[in-house]
């Protein structure tokens, strides 16, 4: 073979693992990827989007939303780290690290009282940005008549998420009709299980094969030898890998609070891990909620469709928007990351729809981080052209999406192929 050609190719691989940068040189850039579905929302920076096709302007949107940053929805993850800590304390076998270390379970366990799956203050900023850039990037949309109908789970973090993004879009622009709500009535589609789908979510088998991994992965050896003193101790009291797992957590979750995570400062958490550790959980904890929500064999890769009724409702409702050919009109659903996450599997955005029982290629192609961050969101734009098929394209946390529907304008796509394409998944339900 020519040594030019081969050069290159060697120069266009070197490229392209650039290009294409590792789950883990991801997470080693940023720590805070790794707290998953704990993520705060990674606001879109320098984001171009692709051009409609000429004359296409858009006049509807779609979207589903989860709430914003919230404290953990559960008090174990503040409990389990600050109970186990100060027992330590009170025995005196902490070291000056592990001193500190409980002084910030301390301080984050009490500000947590009372406090359980509350929307923090940046999540009410977050979706307060959703707002103002949908506003700024579809402005046709709220122009002359548009009716904004928005609904929420009655879950009090999602209704002040819909809050603040209903009076962003109403101060923006004022000449809106809006209605919200909050009801049960509307739990079947926002976020209600599916229990033909649930039967396949064997707790056993997902709980078997998660346990292998962690066993693999969670190695709290180095971590309890640098907080605590005794090693007998260690050994009669503490439960190393949930120890070690929910301090990695609490560093998770605090993104969301209003705390200072500055590097080496009191509330710095990811120190006390090694950057080999902090992926290593993340990895754990990502390949655990695609067992729950993609496409594997230890779930007969029914949990996609785990949330139909939610696709089901987008189709409907565009059904009778797009129907509406005089007005504009916004429909915004807000609700929580387990709706979010099956529906971009399901329709296989980008490479979400992956079918594997790899934890190394799920880190690679199904990234909890890209998927289900605090405010994680789908959008579904939809454009018209007179005398033309309407189109639609879709986005995940405000970036665009493909998918495998024939299009020679990708991410737009036709409406009616877009919508054959989801009845055609729906069909496929697991009876």
């Amino acid at each position: 073979m020519n040594k030019t050609f081969v050069f290159i190719l060697l120069c266009l691989s070197a490229l392209s693992s650039w290009a294409q940068s590792s789950s883990r040189d991801e997470i080693y850039a940023d720590f805070r990827r790794s707290g998953y579905n704990y993520c705060a929302y990674p606001e879109p920076e320098n984001v171009v989007y692709t051009k409609p096709p000429k004359g296409y302007k858009p006049f509807y949107i779609s979207t589903y939303a989860r709430h914003g940053s919230r404290y953990h929805s559960d008090s174990v993850g503040y409990t389990v780290p600050y109970y186990t800590m100060r027992k330590a304390h009170e025995h005196g076998v902490l070291t000056p690290l592990g001193e500190h270390v409980y002084q910030v379970t301390d301080s984050v366990y009490r500000l947590s009282i009372h406090r359980i799956g509350d929307l923090t203050r940046l999540g009410a900023l977050q979706h307060q940005g959703i707002a103002r850039r949908m506003v700024h990037n579809y402005p046709e949309v709220f122009r002359g008549d548009v009716h904004v109908e928005a609904h929420s789970t009655p879950v009090v973090r999602s209704v002040l998420s819909m809050l603040n993004e209903c009076v962003t879009l109403k101060a923006l622009c004022p000449h809106l009709t809006l209605n919200s709500d909050a009801s049960y009535a509307d739990y079947y589609y926002l976020n209600e299980e599916n229990p033909t789908i649930k039967k396949y979510q064997d707790k056993r088998k997902i709980d078997a094969v998660s346990c292998k991994l962690e066993q693999e992965l969670i190695r709290p050896e180095r971590l309890m030898s640098v907080l605590f003193t005794d090693s007998a101790y260690v050994h009669r009291h503490v439960k190393r890998h949930l120890l070690m797992y929910r301090l990695l957590g609490l560093a998770g979750i605090l993104q969301n609070q209003d705390v200072d995570q500055t590097r080496g400062g009191f509330f710095d958490l990811y120190s006390i891990f090694t950057p080999e550790e902090i992926y290593d959980i993340w990895k754990y904890n990502n390949f655990r909620w695609f067992l729950k929500m993609g496409f594997n064999s230890y779930t007969s890769y029914a949990m996609p469709y785990y949330k139909v009724h939610t696709l089901l409702n987008i189709i409907h409702t565009a059904d009778t928007c797009l129907a509406r050919s005089k007005s504009h009109n916004v429909t915004l659903r807000f609700g929580h990351d387990i709706v979010v996450m099956p529906i971009a599997s399901l329709l296989h955005l980008g490479s979400f729809g992956v079918h594997t029982d790899n934890p190394d290629v799920v880190a690679e192609q199904w990234k909890t981080y890209e998927i289900t961050p605090m405010a994680t969101n789908l959008q579904f734009i939809f454009y018209r052209s007179k005398n033309k098929p309407d189109l639609v394209k879709v986005l995940l946390n405000e970036r665009e999406m493909k998918m495998p529907i024939k299009s020679d304008i990708a991410p737009y796509y036709k409406w009616q192929d877009f919508r054959a394409y989801c009845m055609n998944l729906i069909s496929k339900t697991p009876k």
